[in-house]
């Protein structure tokens, strides 16, 4: 297996994750598409994100909890507060590199960027790393935006990659092939109340077109579609 490049956290390291309460299954387009044909989807689900009338009883959404030993010490989401001090991901030098070391670089910052916008709402890491094509990115942006927006948050652990392989097509194109097994996670409202889970699905498999273009290499889409070792249903809009 092939852990997220430098998210060795104490339990497992894009894509929004809790423990295995399956009772409300979040419909979370992101991670699986049906058994047919692969199609660009969004890992966000397809509730609405609670509205901002729900924030009066919410928990502290700040920063450097007093729970915490340090001031930047990571902590993770639970169902009492958002995950705290969440590492940003650096994007290493090599993925600008047009080889297959670069593309490689490139899609694990890619996961872990987008793990990181799943546990903060934040953008700015996994707006680096995508065109505007991408559908999957941008509804994830969107969508989790809007989440953390209202205060709600994710109680999520990284997903993790197998299986990568990469095809330089061309000197500024190349596809990514890899399996995923995607965490568990769980989305709790600004109240605490739980709005959903969604159990750890295995063997999803995904495809990401990528391009080199200023001076890096960008993902162009990102399509999936489940894998035979689910121990769930893959998210579906």
């Amino acid at each position: 297996m092939l852990p997220l490049a430098g998210l060795t956290l104490a339990a497992t390291l894009v894509l929004a994750s809790c423990s295995g309460d399956a009772e409300e299954p979040i419909d979370d387009g992101g991670t699986g598409a049906t058994e047919a044909a692969p199609t660009e989807e969004s890992t966000a689900p397809s509730e609405e994100p609670p509205s901002a009338d729900d924030t009066e009883s919410s928990p502290d959404n700040t920063e450097g909890s007093e729970g915490s030993d340090s001031d930047d010490e990571y902590v993770p989401a639970s169902a009492d507060e958002p995950a705290q001090n969440v590492p940003k991901p650096d994007l290493p030098e090599v993925a600008a590199e047009k080889t297959e070391d670069g593309v490689e670089a490139a899609v694990e910052y890619f996961w872990e960027a987008d793990w990181y916008l799943a546990s903060t709402g934040e953008p700015e890491p996994f707006e680096a790393i995508f065109r505007e094509s991408c559908n999957f990115c941008t509804n994830d942006v969107s969508y989790f935006g809007d989440v953390y927006a209202s205060g709600a948050w994710y109680d999520n652990e990284p997903d993790e990659v197998s299986d990568l392989s990469v095809d330089l097509t061309s000197e500024t194109e190349a596809t990514a092939h890899m399996a995923m097994h995607q965490s568990p996670n769980a989305m709790y409202r600004p109240n605490g109340e739980k709005a959903g889970s969604q159990p750890a699905i295995h063997d999803v498999m995904w495809t990401l077109e990528l391009s080199h273009q200023g001076g890096r290499w960008k993902v162009e889409s990102a399509t999936s579609v489940e894998g035979s070792g689910s121990e769930g249903e893959a998210y579906v809009d």
